[in-house]
C-alpha cells in the first residue's frame, strides 16, 4: 500500500482501500482492454496446430464489434430544459467548452468495455487556457469509489493521475466530501474545498444491478470464450489450407531417378511431367493415383456456429461478424429493425442507465461555476436527450411526422417538431435560425408598412378596447422581433431601437436569449 505523508488515519485508510479496490480489478480490466484492441493473442493452442502456425498471433474483432455497435445507438446529442433555454444559464458554453458531445461518445465506449467510466468535474485555470469548469474522463483502469446505496451517490473517489516504472501511483487526486486532496510523490500537496454538497464525480455504470453497483462488462467471459473458439477454428482452418490448395497424389512403382534433381515443390506445381517406368519392380508401369482431399467446409460451419453464439450473445445481427454474408441480402425496414431489435432494446436500457449521469454532470458542473450549493427549479428538470436507437430513415419519419401533425395539427408550428422528422443537430438549428429571421423581417416589413400609412388616419375608425389592446400587443412584440434582427446584424441597440419604434428603451447591458449573437457571429464582429 501506498503511505501518503500528510494524510490522516482515516483519509490514508480510505486511500489503501480505494487503492486495494482499484489494484483487484486491474488485471481483469486489462485483459478486457486487450480483447477490445485486438491484442489478445491465445496461448493454448490446439496440438493439430502446425509449429509454423503457432507464432501467427490471430486475433479477432469481435469484441470491440459488439462494444461499438452498441455505443452507436447510445449517443448523447443533447441537453434541454423544459419551457427554457440553455444559453440563460450559460450551460451552451460549458458544453461547448469541454466538447462534451465528442467527449461522452468516448466515455460511453469505455464504460461499455469495463462497465464503468468516470466524468470528474473541478474548476478550470483560466489562466492556463483552460475553461471555467472542466469535465474530465476517467477510465476503470485509473479511478474507482465507494458507492452509497442509499444517498445514490459516491463516498470517495480515486483518481489516479500519474503511475511511475512498477505501474504504482505516482500521482493521485482523493475526493472527499467538501474537498479535494492532492498527492504526488508519497505527500499531500495541496487540499482544495468543494462547494457542492457531493462528490463532484458521476459513474456512467452499464448493465448496474444488485451486488455490483458499477455494473458488468460487455465484453463478458462468454464473449471473451468465445472469441477464443473461433480464433481456434480459424487457426485449424489455416493448417489444413494449404494441403487443400495442393492435392494429395499418391505414385506407384516410379522408378527412383525420377525424384534426383527434382524438388517437391517442383513436381507439385508442374502442370505435366512425365515418370520413367521401372522395369526391375514387380509393377513395371508407373501408376499416379489422387487421393479425395479433405473438405475446408467442417471449418466453415464451426465458425459460422461460433459467430450465431457470439452474435446471440452480443444482442447484434451474425452478418455483422462478416459469417452469412450471402444471405445478407437488402432487406425490408420492417425485417431490419425485427433483426436488431435486442440490439436496440439493449441500447435503449444502456440510455436509461447514463441518463442521469450525465444530467447530474451537468449540474455538477453548473453549481461550481456559479459556487452554489443548490440547484434552481428549473435547473432540476434538466434533461438529457439521446439518439434514437432505431436508427429509422428519414422516409419513415416523414411518414410518422405527417400522421402525427394530421392528428395534432399544432405540433407543427412548434421547435421541436423540426426535430421529429429525423434531421441532424446541425441542419435544424440552420433550419430555426432562418426561420427566425424571415420572421424578424417580415414584422419589420409590418412595422415599416405601417408607419409609411399614418395610423393617424384611422383614429376616428370605431374600436373596442380589447381590440386595440391586442393590436398593441401584436405592434410591440412585432417591434421587439425587429429589433431582435437589427441587433443580430450589427447595428447599434439604441439607434435600432429608435428606428423600429422603440424610441428611449433601456438596456441594462444583458443580452437576451432572443437578441444573443451566435458564437460564431460575435467571434467575426470582434475580429473586425
Amino acid at each position: 500500500m501506498t503511505v501518503i505523508r500528510g494524510l490522516t488515519v482515516d483519509e490514508q485508510r480510505v486511500v489503501n482501500q480505494l487503492e486495494a479496490q482499484l489494484d483487484a480489478k486491474a488485471r481483469r480490466n486489462q485483459l478486457r482492454s486487450a480483447y477490445m484492441d485486438g491484442k489478445h493473442a491465445l496461448r493454448q493452442l490446439p496440438p493439430t496446430i502446425p509449429p509454423y502456425l503457432r507464432n501467427i498471433g490471430m486475433v479477432l474483432g469481435w469484441p470491440a464489434k459488439a462494444v461499438e455497435a452498441l455505443a452507436r445507438r447510445a449517443r448523447l446529442v443533447e441537453f434541454s430544459i423544459p419551457g427554457r433555454d440553455l444559453t440563460e444559464f450559460g450551460l451552451d458554453e460549458i458544453l461547448t467548452g469541454n466538447d462534451y458531445y465528442s467527449e461522452a461518445r468516448i466515455s460511453g465506449l469505455s464504460s461499455l468495455e469495463h462497465s464503468v467510466a468516470w466524468q470528474i468535474t473541478t474548476r478550470g485555470d483560466t489562466a492556463a487556457g483552460d475553461p471555467e469548469v472542466v469535465i474530465s474522463r476517467k477510465s476503470a483502469l485509473n479511478g474507482t469509489g465507494e458507492w452509497s446505496s442509499r444517498a445514490r451517490q459516491l463516498v470517495n473517489f480515486l483518481s489516479v493521475v500519474d503511475r511511475d516504472k512498477q505501474a504504482k501511483m505516482a500521482a493521485f487526486n482523493l475526493y472527499l466530501p467538501k474537498q479535494v486532496i492532492v498527492c504526488k510523490d508519497g505527500a499531500v500537496v495541496e487540499r482544495l474545498p468543494s462547494s457542492l454538497p457531493r462528490i463532484p464525480v458521476e459513474p456512467l455504470v452499464y448493465r448496474r444491478r444488485d451486488g455490483r453497483p458499477f455494473g458488468s462488462s460487455r465484453i463478458s467471459r462468454p464473449i471473451m470464450a468465445l472469441t477464443n473458439s473461433a480464433v481456434r477454428s480459424i487457426l485449424r482452418s489455416e493448417g489444413t489450407a494449404d494441403f487443400y490448395s495442393i492435392p494429395t497424389l499418391a505414385l506407384f512403382g516410379p522408378d527412383e531417378s525420377f525424384f534426383e534433381g527434382n524438388p517437391t515443390w517442383k513436381m507439385l506445381l508442374n502442370g505435366i511431367f512425365s515418370v520413367p517406368d521401372n522395369d526391375e519392380a514387380e509393377t513395371t508401369r508407373a501408376t499416379l493415383t489422387q487421393l479425395t482431399q479433405a473438405s475446408q467446409q467442417p471449418h466453415v460451419d464451426q465458425l459460422e456456429v461460433w459467430a450465431q453464439l457470439f452474435a446471440a450473445e452480443a444482442s447484434i445481427p451474425v452478418s455483422s461478424l462478416g459469417i452469412g454474408m450471402t444471405q445478407a441480402n437488402p432487406t425490408s425496414a420492417e425485417s431490419y429493425l425485427a433483426s436488431r431489435e435486442d440490439l436496440i432494446s439493449e441500447a435503449e436500457d444502456t440510455i436509461d442507465g447514463w441518463r442521469s449521469a450525465h444530467v447530474r454532470t451537468l449540474q455538477n458542473a453548473w453549481m461550481i461555476r456559479e459556487g452554489a450549493t443548490t440547484l434552481p427549479v428549473e435547473l432540476r428538470n434538466l434533461q438529457a436527450n439521446f439518439r434514437d436507437p432505431r436508427h429509422e430513415s428519414k422516409s419513415a419519419a416523414a411518414d410518422w411526422f405527417l400522421k402525427v401533425t394530421t392528428s395534432m395539427p399544432w405540433i407543427a408550428d412548434t421547435d421541436a417538431a423540426v426535430k421529429l422528422i429525423g434531421l441532424d443537430e446541425t441542419t435544424v438549428a440552420q433550419l430555426l435560425g432562418e426561420r427566425d429571421r424571415d420572421k424578424g423581417m417580415a414584422n419589420l416589413r409590418t412595422i415599416l408598412d405601417s408607419a409609411a400609412a399614418n395610423p393617424a388616419t384611422t383614429a376616428d375608425q370605431p374600436a373596442s378596447a380589447t381590440d386595440e389592446a391586442i393590436a398593441e400587443a401584436n405592434l410591440m412584440r412585432a417591434r421587439f422581433d425587429a429589433l431582435g434582427v437589427a441587433i443580430r446584424a450589427g447595428a447599434d441597440p439604441e439607434d435600432a431601437a429608435a428606428r423600429v419604434g422603440l424610441l428611449g428603451l433601456k438596456f441594462t447591458g444583458a443580452v437576451p436569449v432572443s437578441l444573443r449573437v451566435p458564437d460564431n457571429q460575435a467571434a467575426a464582429l470582434e475580429s473586425k
